[in-house]
């Protein structure tokens, strides 16, 4: 029930109503597609338990499938809709890539605002990209973010949880390459102050020593907490 044709990000602010046939129909909030059983597990909020698939079940057979794999969107939509229908949520990591694409694009705030956006229409309901820089990829979109404030990395992640219909998923970012750890903080609150679900931080924690990473993942727990 979510387009598979849209214009850019740019012209989708405030998305309320999306749809492919003649009528445009409502963006619900976050769910999973089918209730939980003891094979299907499910998305975990508040403490819930996360209940595992049996090897042989569909659940199961979707997630080695999907383990570590890069698909097309075309793909990608399939195999979002079998999930929800085996009682899975649906992550995307969303990292643009392509020839077309320098290394400042990748993380450009309209490539990163759009690549989460797609996401979004293919089904996901946890959305992972990576934290967008004030550099505008592409020269169409730059007169439209005359009219957007990205001139901190709380109001570009703001408007990256906006592009996801209007923040109705999940969306956490990568912890970006390495770095010092008041960098490192400094990035995880502008990404907090944005309305970010949370952060996955791979090298900037098993790259240090043990005590100290554990200390800088408390650290981070503390700050989307808004303890620190």
């Amino acid at each position: 029930d979510q387009a598979r044709d849209v214009g850019h990000v740019d012209h989708e602010v405030g998305t309320h109503l999306v749809g492919d046939r003649p009528e445009p129909r409502p963006v619900h909030d976050l769910r999973v597609g089918r209730e939980s059983g003891d094979d299907h597990p499910r998305l975990v909020l508040d403490g819930q338990a996360l209940l595992h698939p049996r090897e042989d079940s569909e659940a199961a057979r979707l997630a080695r499938e999907c383990y570590a794999a890069h698909y097309g969107t075309a793909r990608l939509r399939e195999l979002a809709e079998e999930a929800k229908a085996a009682g899975l949520a649906v992550v995307i990591w969303s990292y643009p890539r392509g020839p077309n694409l320098d290394k400042q694009a990748e993380t450009a705030v309209d490539i990163c605002a759009y690549a989460a956006h797609m996401a979004a229409l293919l089904g996901a309901h946890i959305i992972k990209v990576k934290p967008p820089t004030e550099h505008i990829g592409l020269e169409a979109a730059r007169k439209a973010y005359e009219k957007v404030d990205i001139s901190t990395l709380a109001k570009r992640v703001e408007h990256v949880v906006q592009s996801c219909f209007n923040g109705r998923r999940i969306v956490v970012f990568s912890g970006g390459e390495a770095t010092s750890t008041d960098a490192l903080l400094e990035t995880v609150r502008g990404l907090r102050d944005g309305g970010a679900n949370g952060s996955i931080i791979g090298r900037n924690s098993f790259t240090r020593p043990r005590e100290e990473a554990l200390d800088l993942l408390g650290t981070i727990i503390e700050i989307y907490q808004g303890k620190a």
